[in-house]
């Protein structure tokens, strides 16, 4: 499993000032976000990076990348978190996140990790301008 964290440079103190403001209401709009917006601009961050083999035959079900594999994983996620995994079908992606390397496979691409991480931002972004918006009314 891989886990994205927000850096400094995502506005994370702006969004800390901003959450001990409104304490358990902001929680609840971050939380939110996370599970909504947050969940699909994750879903989008790791669709292009995902590796593609080219293989092809009869009945072979469409590629990961081509497809919208991935969901939030409803019992795993919590408050302030969301896990954004791969439908049952697409379960073998999860290999190019490991390290492992053989003849045919080149793990540890995290695609996932990478993924989630180029839009911490943008999710940070969504989630002060909802807690701004809060704030003022």
């Amino acid at each position: 499993m891989a886990i994205a964290k927000f850096s400094l440079e995502d506005n994370l103190p702006e969004l800390q000032q901003m959450l001990s403001q409104l304490s358990n209401e902001g929680e609840k709009i971050v939380t939110n976000v996370l599970h909504n917006e947050g969940a699909d601009e994750i879903e989008s961050g790791i669709q292009p990076l995902i590796p593609e083999s080219g293989r092809k035959w009869k009945k072979k079900k469409q590629a990961a990348k081509k497809v919208k594999s991935f969901g939030k994983r409803k019992g795993e996620s919590g408050n302030l978190n969301v896990v954004v995994g791969t439908k049952n079908s697409y379960h073998y992606l999860y290999f190019p996140d490991d390290g492992s390397n053989t003849k045919n496979h080149y793990g540890n691409k995290q695609f996932m990790k990478k993924g989630a991480e180029s839009k911490a931002g943008k999710i940070l972004d969504i989630c002060l301008e909802q807690l701004t918006e809060k704030i003022s009314k």
